[in-house]
């Protein structure tokens, strides 16, 4: 666990079929403590949420590259980015489709001017510890 407090903002949540909220009801905050994750990025650099310990809040994109909203929101997201990142918030993408290659990552982050670090998540561990589920859509 980290000693530091790290908001970590799940926005969106999309893996194939493309849709997957964590759950809140109104009014509720959904606060989880999350361990530590170590993934490789498509360039073989490993990350950490350590690593995001002076940023004001993390935000975690599922993403997939197959996904059609995945890919007409890839640009858009790549601008955000850009946008908060100066203000404190980082931006960090996950890819747990088994399916999808590290030449695929490395295409669809190209494709969409991605600068943020796009973590290929093998065994599906990060997704499984923050309960990210396939088709959900709650918010």
């Amino acid at each position: 666990m980290l000693n530091r407090s790290v908001a970590i903002v799940l926005w969106l949540v999309m893996t194939i079929p493309c849709v997957g909220f964590l759950h809140a009801d109104e009014g509720e905050t959904k606060e989880r403590s999350v361990v530590d994750f170590r993934l490789k990025d498509y360039r073989g650099k490993e990350h950490a949420l350590a690593d995001f310990r002076d940023n004001q809040f993390v935000v975690g994109i599922f993403l997939g590259t197959e996904c059609p909203l995945a890919k007409l929101y890839g640009s858009r997201v790549a601008e955000l980015s850009k946008q908060f990142g100066p203000r404190g918030v980082a931006f960090v993408g996950f890819i747990s489709n088994q399916q999808d290659s590290i030449t695929e990552i490395s295409s669809y982050a190209r494709r969409h001017a991605i600068e943020f670090p796009v973590l290929k998540d093998l065994k599906n561990e990060f997704a499984d510890q923050i309960g990210a589920e396939v088709g959900k859509t709650d918010v």
